[in-house]
């Protein structure tokens, strides 16, 4: 159960960030955070990664759509066997990541994002995140580096 309200967690946390993000950000507004680390920004994703395939929305919304939904079913699977506490949490946070996205692309036509993390690298601190791909990242660690087996939340 913890795992399902992890997902869902994740979903409204994000879609609530990015309704502030819409609401509150114009295009050109930044603001800074914790010393400049974080820049709070608005940007319109309408292809998938960093702006890739803007110009064919309907293969990205289907593979987004496509993607969701095998992922659902394997950690859905995955959840009724016994141990491997990380890797499901992982898989918590990629569905609602992942489903958070997805949502956006089908009600809006594009996903907003809304934070940079500033780097020493300029071209990595003009990336434009939301938490959704920040739960994407870290679901996608835990699963792959997870050597968990046994230890149950």
């Amino acid at each position: 159960m913890i795992y399902l309200l992890t997902a869902i967690g994740a979903f409204f946390g994000d879609l609530f960030l990015k309704q502030k993000a819409d609401e509150n950000l114009s295009a050109t507004d930044e603001k800074e955070f914790l010393k400049g680390r974080i820049i709070f920004r608005k940007h319109y994703n309408r292809g998938a990664i960093f702006d890739s395939l803007q110009k064919w929305p309907d293969l990205v919304r289907g593979a987004n759509a496509i993607a969701l939904g095998l992922l659902s079913i394997v950690w859905l699977l995955f959840l009724r066997t016994p141990g491997n506490a990380k890797k499901k949490l992982g898989g918590a946070l990629m569905v609602g990541g992942g489903a958070g996205n997805l949502y956006d692309r089908l009600k809006k036509g594009y996903v907003v994002d809304y934070f940079s993390i500033k780097t020493p690298f300029p071209k990595f601190s003009r990336i434009v995140f939301n938490l959704s791909d920040l739960f994407l990242f870290i679901g996608s660690a835990l699963v792959l580096f997870s050597k968990d087996t046994n230890n149950e939340v």
